[in-house]
């Protein structure tokens, strides 16, 4: 699913579940937030619509202003945490371990 796509339902949710179904001119860069259109309260609602409707579990710390300013910040989020993870270097030096390992059984046995 792209950017559009999630704003799109969620304008389609926002409207009917938390404007009544009244649109008021939404867009993607109306400011939900100072608006009052997305508060605590109905925080909760978006967050619980986003994990049952697109199977997206929005981190604690994803939850902040700048990521739920707008549909299109919340957009931009969901596209994000949907992607599929990069792949990292797993590259580990011989010896390195055995040095993690021996740090952390000598603080266990202090």
């Amino acid at each position: 699913m792209n950017t559009t796509e999630f704003a799109n339902q969620l304008k389609a949710f926002i409207v009917q579940e938390l404007l009544d179904g009244k649109e008021a001119g939404i867009d993607g860069s109306t400011p939900l937030l100072k608006w009052g259109v997305i508060d605590s309260l109905s925080l909760v609602k978006v967050l619980s619509f986003i994990d049952e409707r697109f199977g997206i579990d929005v981190p604690p710390a994803e939850v902040d202003a700048a990521n739920f300013e707008n549909l299109t910040a919340i957009a931009r989020l969901l596209t994000r945490l949907s992607a599929p993870p990069t792949k990292t270097s797993s590259f580990v030096r011989h010896g390195d371990e055995a040095q993690v390992d021996d740090a952390a059984g000598a603080e266990r046995r202090r």
